[in-house]
């Protein structure tokens, strides 16, 4: 189950003033399956679109050791639907830090549970 939380200014709008809204997803999923299984599958970089349908394609640029720079064209149509980020590998799972495109920071998995 997947529900999208925009945050809000104190009268519940979506700020207009600056031009930036921070929008915030959550998305959880139980499965049971062995750890590194469910390691080996999400590690796949360029296999995100499959199971994250945010983005419609994830491409490897370069790599260094656990470290990805990717190019990721986002779900949505438009000329701001492309960006550039960062992936690091971690000990339980992956880390997107977003450097161009319309989204900027940190994404990342956390809450894994065994």
């Amino acid at each position: 189950m997947g529900y999208l939380r925009a945050v809000t200014g104190g009268n519940g709008l979506l700020s207009r003033g600056s031009g930036l809204v921070m929008v915030s997803f959550v998305v959880r999923r139980e499965v049971r399956v062995p750890r590194g299984l469910l390691l080996s599958i999400i590690r796949r970089i360029e296999d995100y679109p499959k199971y994250w349908h945010g983005h419609r394609e994830v491409r490897i640029i370069d790599s260094s050791g656990d470290v990805f720079h990717v190019q990721v064209k986002f779900a949505f149509n438009g000329p701001l639907n492309h960006g550039e980020a960062y992936v690091r590998l971690t000990d339980d799972g992956v880390a997107f830090n977003f450097v161009k495109g319309p989204f900027k920071g940190l994404s990342q998995g956390s809450g894994w549970r065994w």
